[in-house]
């Protein structure tokens, strides 16, 4: 429509007497008013006007909490989440174990849980719903190659935690003294090396020389910047960090704890990285647990060192 007939559909009646005239030209402007309306929803031929659709998404924070071990991992994830939801941001609050991110998510202090061991028989009765997101290969590791080692037997790791062998020498490296680095016993990681190889308490003791460390950056630290020391962590971890440069990762009895060897069950020694929530929670925090399982995000952690888990059907 040319501005000439909008000229001419606007332009005031001619004059009617005064009683009338008010009526009318009331008449006429609210004539007026639903034509520029209708020019402005329809629009006429090429100056077809578009109205943007008012946006539904309302900015939402998720807090995070829980085990520090699968922090880096589910973190890696959500910073891939919110490019393609800019809606969705994540606040990630202090480690505090799976005990902890499972508490909290039953009494509502955070929406979403961190663990990595699947909840306790109490943990359950809570009635969250647990997701297994990645099988993480649990990775015996030196302070760096120097050490002059890169596989080590079930024995020789016995050998080590028990105090029966302090020198890397007796593991075929250099001539330094070990420095053993240790989880406490009720630590998902500690769990795991006695089930896989060092056994349980009773068939074997740590050596008093062991430095005992509360959290999974705990460890990290102490295998950067101590030479000549002796532990284990995520593999996932060193490799989605670039400390697989830095950190020396071992092999065990032969076999490298690489993502494809944890799928094919080769190294059978990895954690359960997972997540709680309420079974009631809100549809975003749903809407990424879904997205934690999806090929998407499996690519990401593949190549990322992470093995993911798989999807249960």
């Amino acid at each position: 429509m040319t501005m000439a007939g909008l000229t001419r559909l606007v332009r005031p009646p001619a004059p009617f007497p005064p009683a009338a005239g008010l009526r009318r030209t009331a008449a006429a402007l609210v004539l007026v008013a639903l034509g520029v309306s209708a020019l402005l929803l329809v629009g006429c031929g090429d100056d077809e006007v578009i109205v943007p659709a008012a946006t539904t998404e309302q900015p939402v924070t998720l807090q995070v909490a829980g085990s520090g071990t699968a922090q880096p991992l589910i973190r890696l994830l959500a910073e891939a989440y919110e490019k393609d939801h800019p809606d969705v941001s994540f606040d990630f609050l202090p480690e505090m174990h799976s005990a902890g991110g499972i508490k909290g998510v039953s009494r509502g202090d955070f929406q979403i849980g961190l663990v990595s061991r699947p909840p306790k028989d109490e943990e359950r009765a809570l009635g969250l719903t647990y997701v297994v997101v990645s099988h993480d290969a649990l990775a015996l590791a030196a302070n760096s190659a120097e050490v002059g080692v890169d596989n080590v037997t079930t024995e020789q790791v016995r050998a080590v935690y028990s105090g029966r062998i302090t020198n890397w020498k007796e593991l075929g490296g250099v001539n330094a003294e070990i420095v053993v680095l240790d989880r406490n016993e009720d630590e998902s990681a500690k769990i795991i090396l006695r089930q896989y190889v060092l056994g349980p308490r009773e068939e074997l003791t740590v050596t008093d020389r062991a430095v005992q460390l509360n959290q999974e950056s705990d460890m990290v630290d102490g295998l950067v910047n101590t030479r000549y020391t002796f532990g284990y962590l995520s593999r996932g971890y060193i490799v989605s960090t670039g400390l697989d440069s830095t950190i020396h990762t071992l092999s065990l009895d032969g076999v490298t704890p690489t993502v494809d060897a944890v799928e094919s069950g080769a190294y059978p020694m990895f954690r359960p990285l997972g997540v709680v929530i309420r079974p009631d929670a809100p549809e975003a925090v749903r809407r990424f647990v879904d997205y934690l399982q999806s090929d998407e995000a499996r690519q990401i952690m593949r190549s990322s060192g992470f093995a993911p888990a798989p999807v249960a059907r």
